[in-house]
């Protein structure tokens, strides 16, 4: 028998990417199908801004971010992670270009590190 075909994405990913995706295999008969995780792209995307914001000596409580979601979120706050995954798609696609333009300017001069987290931001945002 012929090996399953997995269909994938293609398109510029950082080498620091943590992209997280879902394998699902109904039978022996049919191919297996991927999904993209965009749930736990998200925290661990934000989880990685939020290390590099520390490192650079960063107080996260003092993040320069106006809407409260998105700072306990960067804080590792799971429970704003997912009321940001919950919100409607307008809300939550405006919240994530705030975290990228966040981690642009933040952490920009660290190429591949911010690549890394805005790539799965991105990927999040435009999950359907």
């Amino acid at each position: 028998t012929a090996e399953p075909v997995i269909p994938t994405v293609e398109g510029e990913i950082s080498r620091e990417s943590d992209l997280f995706y879902t394998i699902s295999v109904r039978s022996a008969d049919e191919p297996p199908r991927m999904s993209f995780d965009a749930q736990r792209t998200m925290m661990a995307a934000i989880n990685r801004l939020g290390t590099a914001i520390s490192e650079r000596g960063g107080v996260l409580g003092a993040t320069p971010v106006a809407d409260d979601r998105l700072r306990r979120a960067v804080m590792g706050d799971e429970a704003a992670v997912h009321a940001m995954m919950a919100a409607p798609a307008d809300q939550r696609r405006q919240m994530i270009n705030s975290l990228i333009e966040l981690c642009q300017t933040l952490i920009g001069d660290e190429y591949e590190r911010a690549l890394a987290i805005v790539r799965a931001l991105e990927m999040v945002r435009d999950a359907e």
